[in-house]
């Protein structure tokens, strides 16, 4: 019987990207690496930065049979009943859509279940290298910082 050499991965995507530790955790816990296509809002979670298209977008793409991951980087305000409503409202969307896995919020994928969970700007930063593309559906927008932020990482942006 032969030998059977084992070949191992070469690529080291947190060496590649540059990625800080809490990044690379975050972005294993997200499940980024194995998905086909990686989608980012940097924004808090407002009705202003539509969201639920998003959620649409992302159900349409998992029909088409693509391994879709849309992440939304920001909070909701938890001080703001409506930005809570808000958040409550996109995870029933998310839910009747058949998106949970595929649709991610930051804000609920900490290491402690039920925890919120904010992030740094750093790890913003690592999310942006570990996407495909920026994703800003929103009725409207001030200035555009995540484009901005978008372009310096390398990421390809898409505004509505």
């Amino acid at each position: 019987m032969g030998k059977i050499r084992v070949v191992y991965n070469g690529v080291d995507p947190q060496a590649i990207l540059n990625l800080s530790q809490a990044g690379q955790v975050l972005i294993e816990r997200l499940g980024l690496f194995s998905s086909d296509l990686n989608l980012l809002m940097p924004v808090r979670i407002t009705q202003a930065k539509n969201i639920e298209l998003g959620l649409r977008v992302v159900a349409q793409l998992k029909q088409m049979g693509i391994k879709v991951k849309l992440v939304v980087s920001g909070p909701p305000d938890p001080h703001d009943e409506s930005s809570m409503r808000y958040f409550r409202s996109l995870e029933a969307l998310r839910l009747d859509l058949d998106v949970v896995d595929e649709m991610r919020f930051v804000f609920e994928s900490g290491p402690v279940l039920r925890e919120p969970y904010k992030i740094s700007s750093e790890v913003v930063g690592d999310l942006f290298r570990a996407s495909d593309a920026l994703f800003m559906p929103s009725h409207r927008e001030g200035f555009g910082i995540p484009i901005l932020e978008a372009a310096l990482a390398g990421c390809p942006s898409s505004a509505r």
